[in-house]
């Protein structure tokens, strides 16, 4: 698979705390095509041994419960925080249309907007 996604492995190095605040997750159904941003290299994670997810995802389906953790941005693009990674590539990658998130939103400091 090419690498489509952007790499930033602490959300704070593009949303700083000075000027960002995190609302709390909410857990919620997003669409994976959403995600832009891993929060390990892809390199680092696309690996031979995501084949056994992915055969468990193609023969028992998604499982529900399995939570990715994302940040929303104010455009309504998602970054993994602290797992997930493999879990965005392969819902992307076999075009599954939504899946179950714990999100918190990023919101400038001197917004209204989400509140």
């Amino acid at each position: 698979m090419e690498n489509r996604w952007k790499y930033v492995p602490y959300i704070n190095s593009i949303f700083p705390r000075e000027q960002y605040h995190f609302r709390n997750e909410k857990e919620k159904l997003i669409d994976p095509k959403k995600i832009i941003s891993l929060s390990r290299p892809f390199e680092e994670i696309y690996t031979p041994e995501i084949e056994g997810l992915r055969k468990q995802i193609l023969e028992q389906g998604y499982k529900r419960r399995n939570l990715v953790c994302l940040y929303e941005d104010l455009e309504g693009n998602y970054y993994v925080g602290r797992n997930g990674n493999h879990r965005a590539i392969l819902t992307y990658e076999l075009g599954i249309p939504e899946i179950p998130a714990l999100v918190r939103k990023i919101r400038k400091k001197d917004s209204s907007i989400g509140r």
